[in-house]
């Protein structure tokens, strides 16, 4: 970012200079030198937040097999890579285990009041053309979601073949077998020949090390574990209560209105604004289902992606034409190429950052359109450029602060300062409530094994959280060395995308094709080597030059690792392929064409 521009330009109305300097003040008041140390470990320090509210754990006999495939996870990322093996490659003898009790991933986990995807679901929902299914919304709700991913499991068999409600104790190679070995919380004994790992991105939940918790006197829970019991299914039970939100991300904005129509009081704890776009939903018409041609969904996917990376033209039709790709549009397509955190040049580099200002003026001024306290709609405004947090969509999220139930509780980007008997304090301010609900997102960038819950033992004794102790190193964001026959679907160092599905999609053809090479060549190990490993981190790393100089510059986020972002990092932006989904699968798609697995050890 040009932070030395010289005079302001007379035809803007803003000036430059003085949002630079107010977007790094705002940053400046949130900056921690302990980053993702903020937080804590749930499984340790509140193991009862991630038991399941949601269904009892059936009891079953313990099993002991040998499989093929060892698929780890059932959301929607191991939906994918068993399609693939199973209508692609033709493996049967598979088995999925997730520690949840049914298919779905994320979507089995958060059941929050208002839940919905925020990618069109036209694009976000799995295998669509596959089931015959046509979501009934644009943006389609927590329960359509679960509901279509059943679909999907059952329309593969996979419910015969898959373990829920079962954690994996450990995992480790078995050189003598030449292959894995899986035991798990059920005294299962399993053996695979290969091992997908589809945990997701975003899986584990994060709760910040506020002091006094463990000794709140009312009822507290996280937005991933909604407590419907104490809440009632339609929030009825809290008609008298005093409820507390910490937090402003994504789960909170979707939550947060349900909560205001409810709830007795209802205080929202804020560190840091988010930006709110219109949602503008709609329901799905005959007119758009009946013209819907074969390879459909595939084509609005990639249509999709290249309005958000900058790649499509003005005139080029836009399939989606939502909240993304408008804003996308505007401020990639100043860089001319497909990279959208690539800065070619200066001149490129101050017209992006001049539109982004634009942009969230916008943002500020629909605020103050729908918050009427003065006040408060200030407090609400985020100082930051577009994407150094995750945008959100809503269009009920800001009129619900202008209940007289419902306060915004603004921490000036400290958080919290302490809960104390039935209080939540912020800045020597007691404020009494009966119940906290944690709106605190999901673990990004610590060690492997605390984000699953389980180790990785590979074939030199390593474990995978050693072997990522400074950042991912990966093999085209697939494999790692030292770990044969291991395959992830969902992991760093892939090409970035907003739209996930797409992403483990792809990977899921790769690891498709990679088994269905070693089948055709009778080999039955295959783990790249140190050199290629570390050649495709050299090429991450490259391509992050620009990502990681807008990053650092950016308020702290699960974007940028709390403001502390590196080369061949573990976080959603600096532990992944920042010149996009589309030049990482040209980079695979080419690699897989030349046929000789360079790259890779084979026995």
């Amino acid at each position: 970012m040009n932070s030395n521009a010289g005079s302001v330009d007379s035809s803007l109305d803003f000036d430059p200079v003085v949002l630079r300097r107010k977007y790094e003040e705002e940053r400046n008041k949130r900056i921690r030198p302990d980053g993702i140390g903020q937080y804590l470990d749930i499984d340790r320090d509140f193991p009862g937040f991630d038991s399941d509210p949601f269904m009892d754990v059936e009891a079953r006999d313990a099993i002991r097999e040998s499989v093929d495939v060892l698929i780890v996870g059932a959301g929607i990322g191991g939906l994918l890579a068993a399609s693939k093996l199973v209508n692609v490659v033709g493996v049967d003898n598979i088995r999925l285990i997730d520690r949840a009790g049914d298919f779905g991933g994320t979507w089995y986990w958060n059941r929050y009041p208002g839940a919905r995807c925020d990618v069109e679901s036209y694009i976000y929902m799995p295998l669509l053309e596959e089931t015959g299914y046509i979501p009934r919304e644009k943006y389609s709700t927590q329960e359509e979601i679960l509901e279509h991913c059943a679909r999907v499991g059952d329309m593969l068999g996979l419910r015969r073949r898959s373990l829920f409600h079962t954690t994996i104790d450990r995992l480790q190679w078995r050189a003598d077998e030449g292959g894995w070995q899986v035991v798990t919380d059920r005294d299962d004994d399993l053996h695979a020949r290969y091992v997908v790992l589809a945990t997701g991105p975003l899986d584990k939940a994060k709760l910040p090390g506020i002091p006094g918790m463990e000794n709140f006197d009312g009822h507290v829970f996280h937005t991933n574990r909604w407590d419907y019991d104490y809440t009632g299914a339609r929030l009825e039970k809290l008609t008298d209560k005093r409820v507390a939100v910490i937090g402003t991300g994504a789960s909170a904005i979707q939550c947060v209105p349900r909560l205001a129509e409810s709830a007795k009081e209802l205080l929202v704890f804020q560190r840091t604004p988010a930006v709110i776009n219109p949602r503008d939903n709609a329901p799905t018409t005959p007119v758009f289902a009946g013209q819907l041609a074969p390879g459909w969904q595939s084509s609005r996917m990639e249509n999709y992606t290249a309005h958000v990376l900058g790649i499509l033209g003005e005139g080029d039709e836009d399939f989606v034409d939502d909240g993304w790709t408008h804003a996308c549009h505007k401020l990639f397509s100043v860089y001319g190429s497909e990279a959208s955190t690539v800065e070619e040049d200066s001149a490129a580099q101050e017209e992006a950052e001049l539109t982004d200002f634009a942009v969230m003026n916008e943002v500020r001024r629909r605020i103050d359109k729908l918050v009427t306290d003065p006040a408060t709609a200030d407090l609400l405004k985020p100082w930051y450029r577009f994407f150094c947090k995750r945008p959100l969509f809503s269009d009920d999220y800001l009129p619900s602060f202008n209940k007289s139930n419902v306060r915004l509780i603004d921490t000036g980007g400290a958080g919290v300062d302490e809960i104390c008997g039935d209080a939540v304090k912020v800045s020597g301010v007691s404020y009494g409530v009966d119940c906290i609900i944690f709106a605190t997102g999901f673990e990004v960038g610590t060690d492997f094994a605390q984000r699953v819950g389980f180790e990785i033992t590979g074939s030199r004794g390593e474990t995978l959280s050693e072997h990522w102790r400074n950042g991912y190193r990966t093999m085209h964001g697939i494999q790692v060395h030292g770990f044969p026959n291991l395959f992830f679907v969902g992991s760093g160092q892939v090409g970035f995308t907003l739209n996930y599905p797409e992403m483990a999609d792809k990977q899921a053809i790769h690891v498709a094709w990679l088994i269905e090479a070693a089948r055709k060549r009778g080999v039955t190990l295959l783990e790249p080597s140190a050199s290629a490993e570390q050649e495709y981190l050299q090429v991450v790393i490259d391509a992050a030059e620009a990502s990681l100089e807008f990053q650092a510059q950016c308020t702290p986020s699960y974007l940028n690792s709390e403001g502390q972002p590196k080369k061949g990092g573990k976080g959603i932006i600096d532990g992944q392929y920042a010149g996009g989904i589309v030049e990482w699968w040209r980079i695979l798609s080419e690699w897989r064409e030349q046929g000789d697995l360079n790259g890779l050890t084979l026995r």
